[in-house]
């Protein structure tokens, strides 16, 4: 039987480390919808023609392939932008997230998606994980990991959902802010529920996520 879980969480949560635990462990197969979302916009692919259908050449490099330095500025500072474009390339997402789903046969799927409302994770998932750092140990990694501003970790996690959202969408709540051992042993305890594991689960109330903050 196929089992399809969806993995949410806020940038720098490491959703990552997640998925790649249950790769190894469970032989899921991993789809994340960033990179469902690149391949659409390759040339020839709906998204790169939904692109140039509303825009023109405007965001295309000379090779025809996007101009990821001018489409990321133009997500960064214009929220118009943003949901236009956001309203060409999601359905095409949800759709080939769903034909990718139908078509496999591994019995664990892992569906990796920042924003699970856009993404049609209860439609799709049959439960929902939410990977959870509080906010200050996330703009440490960010600004390690990826160099960014302490302003623009800041900006780039107020645009994204409060963490009530993911949390009440998820059967699970996983604690990400420690060692990769402490989390694996929570998706064990979730997977392997029939075996003696410590209680995991929705174990961080609404008011300890505002209180880790």
């Amino acid at each position: 039987m196929k089992k399809v879980i969806g993995i949410t969480g806020g940038v720098g949560s490491g959703k990552s480390v997640v998925l790649g635990i249950l790769k190894k462990d469970y032989r899921a197969q991993v789809i994340e919808a960033d990179i469902v979302a690149k391949e659409l916009m390759m040339p020839g692919m709906p998204g790169h023609e939904g692109i140039k259908k509303e825009w023109g050449d405007q965001y295309f490099a000379a090779d025809g392939t996007i101009d990821k330095e001018k489409l990321g500025t133009a997500l960064y500072y214009c929220p118009d932008f943003r949901l236009r474009l956001n309203a060409i390339i999601h359905p095409l997402v949800r759709d080939e997230v769903a034909a990718r789903i139908k078509r496999s046969r591994r019995s664990v799927i892992a569906y990796e998606a920042a924003l699970p409302d856009a993404a049609r994770m209860k439609e799709l998932c049959d439960e929902i994980w939410y990977i959870h750092v509080p906010e200050r140990d996330r703009i440490r990694r960010l600004m390690a990991g990826r160099g960014y501003s302490e302003d623009k970790c800041r900006s780039i996690l107020a645009a994204q959902p409060p963490e009530y959202v993911y949390a009440n969408l998820a059967a699970h709540v996983i604690d990400n802010r420690d060692s990769i051992e402490e989390t694996e042993a929570q998706i064990r305890a979730v997977m392997e529920p029939e075996k003696d594991h410590p209680r995991v689960g929705k174990v961080l109330l609404m008011r300890d996520l505002r209180e880790t903050n």
